[in-house]
């Protein structure tokens, strides 16, 4: 479902337009700052510009949690699944992954599963970032294309309560008295997300604005998780109590955002559940009462199935007679057996790759 942020200038309750707003943030919530601001992702440099930076989703995260403490009754169900996600990063150290451009294409164009159970999926994490690449999710409207920048995953219930810790608590009510000290100030740890049944909350927003009186659209779904065939909980409507109507590209965005949430999930599931730490080029620190920020190796979606790079492939024809195109072959998921006598299944990704190139052929034909 969607939602908007509201514009900050439009906002008593957001500072983020203060030049100083970090320096505040370090100075009254010293355990927060380090949670939200205390690594820095570093890419290669070929993938740079594939990705928009993680600082104001950052701060707009944090800028949630004060918006919710000062005007909880003007929080609909989708901000709170995107304040539901943010608790959850911080109390499990939310691992960010990023998702290579070319796996993102092929992840899109592969079918889902969709007879298997969600309880065939191994998670990793209760919770996890992946960043996505510039317009490899986005939407056309009149006034110009708008891209989904990343999704937050997180998993919920039976009985999991996802809340603010007292700590945290503590440092918002802190923060805010010292900008606005007579604003009534709600105690967000009273915020609980309670889901009965297994599920999974996805959040997501767009780069910029669907109108410009607002800050930021946001989308969110809730969905059962547990035992669920694939196929039926891509038939579950997610809906959320939210003002704001979506529109059928709306709905289309959505689609493409499950099915690409879906597959990384059987993407990372699919490979043994050990996984290599971060690489940590620079430990946070302080100096005085300045925080430097960790420096990490950005770590990416693809690494969890490395393989050895394909060899140049021969030009053939088909086995029909006809020449065909060279063209890709979309990546799919197959079920192989293994273990003591093949008795146990498990699922393996098989990648997408290049038939014979046509253009391959007349150069060879050129040679000859």
């Amino acid at each position: 479902m969607k939602s908007v942020y509201p514009n900050y200038s439009k906002t008593p309750a957001s500072i983020l337009e203060d030049p100083k707003i970090l320096k505040g943030i370090a100075k009254h919530c010293p355990l927060s700052y380090r949670k939200f601001f205390g690594k820095k992702y570093i890419l290669p440099h070929y993938r740079e510009k594939d990705y928009f930076p993680l600082d104001f989703q950052n701060l707009v995260s944090f800028d949630r949690l004060l918006s919710f403490a000062l005007q909880p009754e003007r929080t609909d169900d989708v901000i709170r699944c995107t304040v539901a996600n943010t608790l959850a990063a911080l109390e499990y150290d939310r691992p960010t992954l990023y998702l290579e451009r070319e796996l993102g294409e092929a992840l899109l164009r592969t079918q889902i599963l969709a007879d298997i159970s969600s309880g065939d999926i191994n998670w990793r994490w209760p919770a996890f970032k992946v960043v996505l690449p510039k317009e490899l999710i986005s939407v056309e409207r009149e006034d110009g294309t708008r891209t989904l920048t990343h999704f937050d995953v997180c998993h919920i219930g039976p009985g999991t309560r996802i809340t603010a810790s007292p700590e945290l608590a503590r440092e918002i009510e802190k923060f805010i008295k010292a900008f606005l000290p007579q604003a009534q100030i709600y105690d967000i740890t009273r915020f609980d997300f309670l889901y009965k049944d297994p599920g999974i909350i996805v959040a997501t927003a767009l780069d910029r604005p669907d109108n410009a009186a607002y800050g930021q659209t946001v989308y969110s779904t809730v969905k059962p998780w547990g035992d669920i065939r694939l196929g039926d909980y891509q038939a579950v409507t997610g809906n959320l109590a939210t003002p704001f109507a979506q529109d059928d590209i709306d709905r289309g965005l959505l689609n493409r955002l499950e099915h690409i949430v879906l597959n990384v999930l059987l993407f990372l599931s699919s490979a043994p559940l050990e996984y290599a730490p971060h690489h940590v080029l620079r430990k946070a620190r302080l100096e005085g009462k300045h925080l430097i920020p960790g420096l990490l190796a950005a770590r990416f979606v693809g690494q969890s199935q490395l393989r050895p790079e394909r060899g140049p492939v021969k030009t053939v024809s088909a086995p029909t007679g006809r020449t065909i195109a060279g063209h890709w072959v979309c990546g799919a998921w197959r079920r192989v057996a293994y273990g003591p006598k093949a008795s146990l299944r498990r699922l393996q990704w098989i990648e997408p790759y290049r038939t014979h190139d046509a253009e391959e052929k007349e150069e060879e034909e050129k040679e000859a």
